[in-house]
């Protein structure tokens, strides 16, 4: 490109992003001193040594080094294999381990002198007096100056983050599509290795950075404590003296005194307050540090995952969670309770003939895998019913004693509102001797309603060298990259419920007095407002009005009769 023509009336907020990239840029490579000691300065001046004939091979597996799908001590083979000199190995070595993921050329002495923090400078001084001149709001400006030129093509090209990941899409005959994600390596997984602890939150921010590109944003915009936070070209001029500064690491003081002849002299009034740029020079740090936790990040940037986030999840969260749920087996079993009836009943049966054994019977009958209709045992009755089973749980569930009914639901979780997170989490985990939580969380699933719209859509990992994704192929990839990341860091179920909270508990706990009354009508036996209001009194549940039950009945019926519908949990 060889020049850029901005309107002025919009020209001060790309050219902001502009200059901060080049401030990002020189961050991310540091001082000159650091570069000499990291050897970046030496680096290229390596390749002079390689010969001739070797030199355009050279050159282009060095620029693979810089690319994510790329392993570097592959790259350091094939230079090995062409008898490059060995300190080039190690430059390699040294700038690609100490150093952000750039694209090489962006490592070349070329392109650093091209984007020194001086000729930023002298970029910003030309660039604010053409805006300077041209007094009209929508009037043009013509950019030539190359500093100029190359930070826009940083900023357009998003150079500066799109070295840091790369991804492969495969889609399968089965509808998903198979995609892997490529940074360096970071996804290969180790052969003794091959579970989901090896991620950590840098993994997910990786994937992040690749749903930002996809998607067309720059990650760079996100990163934190950004140094030109206006658009205001005149305020910029502290922070781009500051970079000298850091670049050069001199004071602020001996600077003011030094680059007079790079500031022209309309605005050398800019250079009389070093303190100014003092200031300005004090937030490189944690600017620096956030610029390298995006472009190369490491577990140290990130606290470490617990390895079963479901039981540190809300307490408030997983009991809305429970409610919702066992809501849903209560009205998929009174949308068939002729079969529901006979469960229960034959379940009765069971309980009274095998009180202490009665899984150990169930297991047994099982094993002889053969039923007699000739004369049935309650087993084999409520085998036959589950050979028809409308509902959709396992009889296990049932035959278990792991699911409460309506009523013990609510006396369950009476005055639960009063009770610290601590009690509440006993309590949404204790249920007889199961785990209510885990018990309900797998409810859904097992019902016979459509549940799509309930549930992310499923997202697999394939662990290997590298490691494979698998999505509906119906997903856009940035949907698939979302689902991914909460995948390696194990917040794929507790982020699923804290989307679908989207009804207060108090609804719920309301729906579900009406649901106890249904439920005790339809299965159990019939039973009059005024006897039902005294049995949630028998319960320890709170006492109510006559009306206050009705309005409870009726938005039960009115969920039951639009039932399986399960929007009616999400757009309530």
């Amino acid at each position: 490109m060889e020049k850029l023509t901005l309107k002025t009336g919009s020209a001060n907020d790309l050219l902001r992003k502009c200059f901060e990239a080049g401030i990002s840029y020189n961050l991310l490579l540091g001082t000159f001193d650091e570069r000499d000691n990291k050897e970046l300065n030496n680096f290229e001046d390596a390749i002079k040594h390689v010969h001739l004939f070797y030199r355009p091979q050279v050159y282009t597996l060095l620029s693979k080094a810089f690319r994510p799908r790329m392993q570097l001590e592959s790259i350091m083979a094939h230079l090995a294999e062409i008898n490059c000199p060995i300190s080039l190995i190690g430059y390699l070595h040294c700038v690609a381990k100490n150093f952000p993921h750039l694209p090489f050329d962006l490592l070349t002495n070329p392109k650093q002198s091209l984007l020194e923090p001086q000729n930023i400078l002298k970029a910003y001084y030309s660039v604010r007096e053409a805006l300077d001149k041209s007094r009209q709001h929508n009037s043009e400006i013509t950019i030539t100056d190359p500093t100029l030129l190359t930070l826009y093509e940083l900023v357009k090209k998003k150079k500066l983050t799109s070295s840091l990941v790369a991804i492969d899409e495969r889609p399968l005959d089965n509808g998903q599509t198979a995609f892997v994600i490529h940074s360096y390596g970071m996804f290969d997984s180790p052969r003794n290795d091959r579970n989901l602890d090896q991620f950590g939150h840098e993994h997910r921010h990786i994937i992040e950075v690749a749903r930002e590109l996809e998607i067309g944003n720059n990650p760079l915009d996100k990163v934190k404590f950004p140094l030109l936070n206006c658009n205001k070209p005149s305020k910029w001029a502290s922070t781009l003296h500051a970079l000298c500064c850091y670049y050069e690491g001199i004071s602020p003081t001996i600077f003011c005194n030094k680059h007079l002849d790079i500031v022209p002299r309309n605005y050398h009034n800019t250079l009389r307050e070093p303190n100014l740029i003092a200031n300005q020079l004090k937030k490189f740090q944690q600017r620096s540090k956030a610029l390298w936790q995006l472009l190369k990040p490491s577990s140290g940037f990130y606290p470490k995952i617990q390895q079963n986030t479901f039981d540190d999840g809300d307490p408030k969260l997983i009991k809305h969670m429970i409610l919702r749920h066992l809501i849903m087996l209560y009205l998929t079993m009174l949308k068939h309770p002729s079969w529901s009836i006979k469960v229960r009943g034959c379940i009765e049966t069971l309980q009274k003939l095998y009180s202490t054994d009665l899984l150990q019977k169930w297991g047994e009958h099982i094993n002889l895998q053969r039923i007699s209709t000739s004369s049935p045992c309650p087993l084999t009755e409520i085998q036959l019913l589950f050979r028809s089973n409308p509902v959709g749980l396992h009889p296990l569930w049932w035959l278990s004693g792991k699911l409460p009914a309506p009523l013990e639901l609510m006396g369950h979780y009476v005055n639960s509102s009063q009770l610290s997170n601590e009690q509440l989490t006993e309590l949404n985990q204790r249920y007889r001797d199961t785990r209510l939580d885990i018990v309900a969380l797998g409810i859904p699933h097992s019902l016979k309603i459509d549940t799509s719209q309930l549930f992310k859509k499923p997202i697999t990992l394939q662990f290997g060298n590298p490691c494979t994704f698998y999505g509906p192929s119906n997903l856009q990839l940035e949907e698939r990259l979302y689902l991914a990341s909460l995948l390696v860091t194990d917040q794929y179920t507790l982020q699923t419920l804290k989307d679908n909270q989207k009804l207060e508990s108090r609804y719920l706990e309301n729906v579900l007095i009406g649901v106890c009354y249904l439920w005790h009508n339809a299965l159990i036996k019939r039973i009059s407002q005024e006897d039902f209001l005294d049995l949630l009194v028998q319960h320890s549940l709170d006492d109510m009005s006559t009306a206050t039950l009705r309005k409870r009945i009726k938005l039960a019926q009115e969920l039951l009769k639009k039932w399986p519908n399960v929007n009616l949990f999400n757009n309530l």
